[in-house]
């Protein structure tokens, strides 16, 4: 098959193959594992007990926010551009400047893309929309509780193999422009969602998001104040926003960012200023506990900006976006601890038997497009080490760094896996 053997090239219609053949494999085993009566819900919709466990509103929000993020996430992937080129326009500029720990290993999961990129690709596409659909229509259920652990296991996984630690480790690490990854967000998303049903209704999880997140906030503040992270100099925050500047986009979107990066070159130490003292000041709004609406208010604002200006929209307009970025997680989070927690009736999340039915195929489906993504790629590792480790695939890939390195080809920012449309002629990007 084109594209599976040692630095193969796969084309378009070649993935998009690949992938239509294992939607029909995805069909046939959640066919099959529906007609065995596998994954019913943990409890009856008549049980007393059932009616308190499925009511939290705040958690079914987030529940329903993480699980249509993940569908993205997977739709993102199967774009052209990161179809046939993840490792080149991803992975490559993630290296530069790593520990040399982290960056063989990303160096050796460029050569594993090369050698193969048709499992790896589609699986990729799979496993993230196979987690998104198995925790929205898992529900509470063993379907979708599997469904939320898979979703921590792989957003750790992509933290360090894609993220590269949301570039902690790098010079210029700042939570306006997506330290510490989104990735890490998605994790811990899931992990609310494994707790007790009972601390969510009571509102011990709500308040701790709320304080946790103007944590998260002050921490943002201290990174952003630190001096080797270099936003105390006048290059520091130029060349951050004008990276964002330079995204495809209408130029009314664009201006205000050159106009940051601008005044960060002139004056950087009263823009470096001004943002860590409103994260700072929005941080201590949170964590006091007090108004807590108008402090969630202003911190929703306050992600929209940074989203905006220091995240360029996720991407979403290069076709090589992987995932919206950082703000979208905080604020999902933010507003599902906004909601009020009182108790609904069950039928908001178990309305007959048949809506019941139906949502458990759609789960058996998303766990199907799990072991349809997982096991090629995981089968298929051995050989594809093998390959990896020939002479011939190392200069390929440490081509593919240098290349990204030194042209400066593609610009990844910190749990931002997007790619510069200006800047990455040899992507089949147009300038």
């Amino acid at each position: 098959m084109p594209g599976m053997g040692p630095l193969g090239s796969i084309t378009a219609s070649d993935f998009y193959l690949y992938l239509g053949l294992d939607l029909a494999i995805i069909a046939g085993l959640a066919w099959i594992a529906h007609s065995w009566k596998l994954g019913m819900p943990t409890s009856k919709p008549n049980d007393p007990l059932a009616r308190h466990l499925l009511s939290s509103r705040s958690r079914i929000f987030l529940r329903r926010g993480l699980g249509a993020l993940w569908v993205v996430d997977g739709l993102l992937q199967a774009q052209p551009l990161l179809a046939t080129r993840f490792g080149s326009l991803v992975l490559a500029p993630v290296v530069h400047s790593q520990p040399s720990w982290l960056a063989q290993v990303l160096a050796l999961e460029i050569r594993l893309w090369q050698a193969r990129p048709l499992d790896l690709a589609a699986g990729t596409v799979l496993v993230q929309i196979g987690i998104g659909v198995a925790i929205l229509a898992g529900g509470d259920s063993r379907l979708g509780r599997l469904g939320l652990w898979f979703s921590i296991g792989w957003a750790l996984a992509v933290w360090f193999g894609g993220e590269a630690l949301g570039g902690l480790l790098v010079m210029g690490a700042s939570e306006i422009f997506g330290a510490p990854g989104a990735a890490l967000l998605y994790a811990m998303a899931a992990a609310l969602l494994l707790a007790p049903t009972r601390l969510w209704v009571g509102g011990s999880i709500p308040r701790g998001i709320r304080r946790g997140v103007g944590v998260f906030v002050l921490l943002g503040a201290l990174l952003q104040a630190l001096p080797f992270e270099g936003f105390w100099s006048g290059s520091g925050l130029h060349s951050a926003f004008s990276r964002m500047a330079r995204m495809p986009q209408p130029h009314w979107l664009g201006a205000p960012i050159f106009a940051m990066a601008k005044f960060g070159a002139t004056h950087p130490t009263l823009e470096n200023g001004l943002l860590t003292g409103v994260m700072a000041i929005l941080g201590l709004g949170l964590v006091s506990g007090r108004a807590t609406r108008s402090w969630t208010s202003l911190v929703l604002v306050w992600l929209a900006a940074t989203w905006w200006l220091g995240q360029g929209l996720g991407g979403l307009g290069t076709g090589a976006a992987t995932d919206p970025n950082l703000a979208p997680l905080v604020a999902l989070l933010l507003v599902s601890a906004w909601i009020r927690t009182q108790a609904e009736p069950v039928r908001s999340e178990a309305r007959s038997p048949g809506i019941l039915d139906f949502r458990r195929k759609l789960a058996l489906g998303g766990l199907a497009a799990l072991v349809v993504g997982v096991v090629p790629a995981v089968v298929g590792l051995p050989l594809a080490a093998i390959e990896a480790s020939s002479p011939s695939a190392a200069i390929s890939s440490a081509h593919v760094v240098r290349r990204a390195e030194s042209a400066k080809l593609c610009v990844t920012m910190p749990g931002q896996n997007t790619v510069l449309r200006q800047t990455c002629p040899e992507a089949g990007i147009r300038r």
